[in-house]
């Protein structure tokens, strides 16, 4: 952890960069998830809803990216907008087909309990075989 003016300098400065990059690619999904953590750090929820539909939408099967966007979704789940819940339930969905994907929506079921009903019900939508990799997932991760 920073302190305050040390770490809103560094937000400011990725702020900057992301938003360089998104004006010559705006497709850049890592750059409009870095815009998104740097909405949530300012708990500007619209700008977190728009950025993480920005990145969600250029980037949809990046697992790594998809990986920190749920984390962000996950943080901001309650100002998200209905839009990107949908996001969300789709980042929850690609996010289990994969063991490490399966490992943090499984670790996130396990630590927010107020998530685990939008966690389930993304689950139950996806492969049959993701669903039961997932919930061997939950139990291994002690949920």
């Amino acid at each position: 952890f920073q302190p305050g003016a040390v770490r809103q300098n560094l937000v400011a400065s990725c702020e900057t960069l992301a938003a360089a990059i998104v004006a010559t690619a705006p497709t850049s999904s890592r750059a409009h998830l870095v815009l998104a953590a740097v909405a949530l750090e300012r708990q500007d929820w619209p700008g977190v809803s728009r950025e993480y539909l920005l990145s969600q939408s250029t980037g949809a099967q990046e697992g790594a990216v998809g990986q920190a966007r749920f984390v962000i979704a996950a943080a901001a789940y309650g100002a998200l907008d209905t839009r990107a819940k949908a996001a969300f339930s789709a980042d929850i969905g690609m996010l289990i087909s994969t063991e490490t994907g399966r490992a943090l929506v499984a670790d996130q079921y396990r630590i927010t309990p107020a998530l685990r009903e939008v966690i389930t019900a993304a689950a139950e939508t996806g492969a049959p075989g993701d669903l039961r990799a997932f919930v061997a997932a939950i139990r291994r991760a002690g949920g």
